[in-house]
């Protein structure tokens, strides 16, 4: 009966390491897509800020305008950021279970 639980307990706890290296896994892989995701929107708003603070100079925008499109480029460099931690967290969450 003992060796059975012991059986039973191990059966459990690789279960959950399994499922605990899942979970990492998945949350490694949305993180990394996220990032991704993010740092193409950075490029474009970093893109679009550029092109309004010619425009600005120009005199061809407002700065309403330039004021919008510098929000949204600091917006998305802090979604940017956030999706650096977020992926360096999940990486370190992952290695940790692999090692």
């Amino acid at each position: 009966m003992a060796y059975e639980k012991s059986r039973l307990a191990q059966k459990d706890a690789e279960q959950g390491l399994i499922m605990q290296f899942e979970t990492a896994k998945n949350n490694y892989i949305t993180a990394l897509k996220t990032y991704e995701t993010n740092l193409q929107n950075f490029k474009l708003a970093k893109k679009i800020f550029d092109h309004s603070v010619v425009s600005f100079k120009e005199g061809v925008a407002t700065s309403l305008e330039l004021t919008q499109n510098q929000r949204q480029y600091l917006s998305t460099d802090s979604e940017y950021l956030n999706g650096i931690l977020k992926l360096l967290n999940a990486k370190a969450q992952l290695d940790n279970l692999l090692n």
